[in-house]
């Protein structure tokens, strides 16, 4: 997962927004900079540092804190300018593709859409083998597929849910996946939800 560099105060850990000198938590003015996931920032943190300029040259720290806030389409251009740029980024097709289906539902998402979703996952997997890749394409097979009555692409959920779970699932990615799209609840995906 991408990580993002931010201001953190030294005394109790507390994130800070860009260009802080003193902490409003504790009022220390020991501040240092960490590394965290842009998923781990509340909007306000998240606006913050996007508008701050700091990530200028950063478009997928960028558009992940625009994913973050829910602004799907400015994220999947940044994203999009990424892959341009550097097509052998798998993450960038993941995020992208989280984009597109847009906080909706997968099974209500109109079949172009499914169709560009499956693309970009499939560029993943092709660039490098990641559980999360493997779930997302398992909930889009069951979820749109088998759940509108559609003939299941090869490989089925079931094939692409073992992958998963030997390639194990980060806690990170699962919370990610949870927040941003709706997994159907069944025992088929309970096993990883329930962990």
């Amino acid at each position: 997962m991408s990580k993002i560099e931010i201001l953190s105060c030294a005394s109790c850990g507390a994130s800070l927004s860009p260009r802080v000198m003193k902490c409003d938590f504790c009022d220390s003015v020991n501040v240092t900079t960490r590394k965290t996931s842009p998923f781990k920032l509340n909007a306000f943190l998240s606006k913050q540092y996007i508008n701050s300029g700091q990530l200028s040259n950063d478009k997928v720290n960028t558009a992940l804190l625009h994913l973050n806030l829910k602004n799907y389409e400015i994220a999947k251009k940044l994203l999009e300018i990424e892959i341009e740029n550097n097509p052998i980024n798998a993450d960038a097709y993941f995020y992208c593709a989280i984009c597109l289906i847009n906080g909706k539902r997968i099974k209500s998402l109109a079949y172009s859409d499914v169709k560009k979703i499956t693309q970009y996952i499939n560029s993943a997997i092709q660039i490098t083998d990641d559980a999360k890749y493997y779930l997302l394409s398992a909930i889009i097979n069951y979820d749109f597929f088998e759940g509108n009555g559609m003939l299941l692409p090869e490989p089925n959920y079931c094939i692409l849910i073992e992958k998963c779970k030997e390639l194990k699932l980060e806690n990170d990615d699962l919370e990610f996946l949870q927040n941003n799209i709706i997994i159907p609840k069944n025992e088929i995906f309970n096993q990883f939800i329930n962990k």
